[in-house]
């Protein structure tokens, strides 16, 4: 899941910190990610459960808000695909 925002109204340079928590409250266990972009990937969250998110400049200010968002129940399959016949003019695809 990544998470993006904006400069807004903040001074440029800024280390932002992005937390994420399954509850609403923050409460219990944050994942946080700083970073000095406007971007912050989590990639280790649960499957099939919502995620509350929030930034806020290191150097102070409030937290900006997002969630719930909610994960996919499984990882997608990624498909195999494979060329079953390729001639001159024409080819075979299959997938499955």
């Amino acid at each position: 899941m990544r998470l993006n925002w904006i400069q807004g109204a903040n001074a440029p340079n800024l280390t932002y910190s992005a937390q994420a928590s399954l509850a609403s409250d923050y409460s219990g266990t944050l994942q946080t990610v700083t970073t000095s972009g406007y971007s912050a990937g989590f990639g280790s969250l649960a499957a099939g459960a919502s995620y509350y998110f929030r930034v806020q400049a290191l150097s102070g200010g409030p937290f900006s808000t997002a969630g719930p968002i909610s994960t996919l129940a499984r990882s997608p399959t990624p498909l195999t695909n494979s060329f079953a016949a390729v001639a001159a003019t024409s080819l075979t695809m299959a997938w499955g």
